[in-house]
């Protein structure tokens, strides 16, 4: 399993960069599935968002928090 991190900068390169690390090693390079659990925020939003994690992972799901989900913020702030 990775550690918990912070990117150092938002946006849709960065975040594909980031699963791209992640879904290419590991046990996730390998596994049937995988599931990627964001929020709302700007770079992983909308369906789009969706489609282009099928397209580049067809093993990845993305899964989208509630727009009001601030219960994430303390376990945001955990990891």
């Amino acid at each position: 399993m990775h550690a918990a991190r912070v990117l150092g900068r938002t946006g849709i390169t960065p975040f594909g960069q980031h699963v791209e690390q992640v879904m290419s090693s590991g046990p996730y390079a390998g596994a049937a599935g995988a599931f990627w659990v964001v929020d709302n925020g700007c770079s992983p939003n909308g369906a789009r968002a969706v489609t282009r994690m099928r397209a580049a992972w067809p093993t990845a799901e993305l899964v989208h928090l509630s727009i009001h989900a601030t219960w994430v913020d303390p376990v945001e702030i955990l990891f």
